[in-house]
């Protein structure tokens, strides 16, 4: 059975930080800084947690209100089995697909970044093996993981702003396609990339 989505509301965010608690001070709080001075709007727990909200409730929300839901995978990461990144990486991928009709994925949510070599012993066992196929991988090459993360970050959010493009003209000339989106409150909107 697949969770469906009643209706998608407007996307106030570009991304959603999806990150382990222990990678905040050297990789999350500079990338939020970073995206916001770009003109990216983030979503980040410690500025937009609601308060006085079931945390399960509020995570569905939130992310429903993301454009990208980017997991950033560490050795923090990986090495919590359980808890909020997980719970996280379910919601975003539900949302995923939501977006899937017949094949053709008319959004992109997740973007999986990873901080760990793709060989890991424990990332071939964990929740997070599945999105390597469409991972990044961040190598000493690279340089800087922050800087890194921030302009893949940003190039992806550009690219699904022109791939809305794309999709608004197949969905013109495709009736079923255009019937379908239609009946999803909100979906409009998102294939289309309105906002934020």
């Amino acid at each position: 059975m697949q969770w469906t989505i009643a209706s998608f509301p407007k996307c106030g965010f570009h991304v959603f930080l999806s990150h382990s608690a222990e990678d905040r001070d050297w990789l999350i709080e500079p990338l939020y800084d970073r995206l916001a001075q770009s003109g990216i709007i983030p979503w980040f727990d410690r500025h937009h947690y609601p308060v006085a909200v079931d945390p399960y409730e509020a995570l569905r929300r939130e992310i429903l209100h993301c454009r990208v839901t980017a997991y950033l995978i560490t050795e923090a990461a990986l090495s919590h089995a359980r808890g909020w990144q997980v719970i996280e990486k379910a919601y975003g991928g539900i949302l995923q697909d939501c977006f899937a009709f017949f094949g053709i994925e008319l959004s992109h949510v997740e973007l999986p970044l990873f901080f760990v070599r793709r060989d890991h012993p424990t990332l071939a066992r964990s929740v997070w093996q599945p999105l390597t196929s469409k991972g990044r991988f961040h190598s000493r090459a690279d340089g800087d993981p922050l800087k890194w993360a921030f302009e893949l970050i940003s190039k992806f959010v550009i690219e699904e702003e022109k791939y809305a493009s794309q999709i608004q003209q197949h969905v013109s000339n495709e009736p079923q396609l255009r019937d379908w989106i239609a009946s999803r409150p909100g979906m409009v909107d998102r294939v289309a990339a309105a906002y934020p």
